[in-house]
């Protein structure tokens, strides 16, 4: 089954705005650069639904003779969601879209920079069920840093199976 995509009510609209001159300061040289949209069903990932997306807006949209706005987001909120949730875990949820976006204007050229980043933490929902907001942590700086195949075979490498990790080459220490 598609999923279905569409605009988001002038409500919904106004409600980013606000946000966005409320607790989003640089995104106010593009909040008119925001599509607001929702679509039809929420996206899973690992078994939960994701109460909403950001995109930044691909560049072959603005050669397209019906869009009118040069876009600088999507902001997609999951229908199914958002009718079940109350208005402060909608506010949540625009807030924490808009916290994914940033917006800078460069001092020398006068151009508008944007871009999308990364959560600043991360953290596993049974870890986080269990012991609160203290098992969260900061995602990796890039994807260098998470362990590949390659990465993963040099570490077993180097670690004896039978030496309880100990370098091959290396004695353990007398027991006294």
């Amino acid at each position: 089954m598609a999923v279905e995509f569409y605009p988001a009510k002038d409500e919904v609209v106004k409600r980013v705005r606000d946000i966005v001159y409320k607790d989003h300061h640089d995104l106010v040289i593009v909040v008119d650069e925001i599509l607001v949209m929702f679509r039809d069903q929420a996206p899973k990932e690992n078994g939960i639904d994701i109460p909403f997306q950001v995109r930044k807006a691909p560049p072959v949209i603005h050669g397209l003779p019906e869009v009118k706005v040069k876009y600088e987001f999507f902001l997609i909120l999951s229908a199914d969601m958002w009718q079940d949730a109350n208005s402060m875990d909608q506010d949540a949820w625009l807030d924490s879209a808009l916290c994914a976006c940033t917006a800078e204007e460069d001092a020398d050229s006068g151009e508008t920079k944007t871009k999308t980043r990364k959560p600043d933490v991360w953290g596993y929902r049974d870890a986080i069920d269990r012991h609160g907001l203290k098992a969260l942590f900061p995602p990796p700086e890039d994807d260098q840093d998470r362990l590949s195949g390659d990465n993963i075979v040099t570490l077993l490498q180097g670690s004896g199976s039978d030496d309880g990790g100990a370098e091959p080459d290396q004695e353990e220490p007398d027991q006294a």
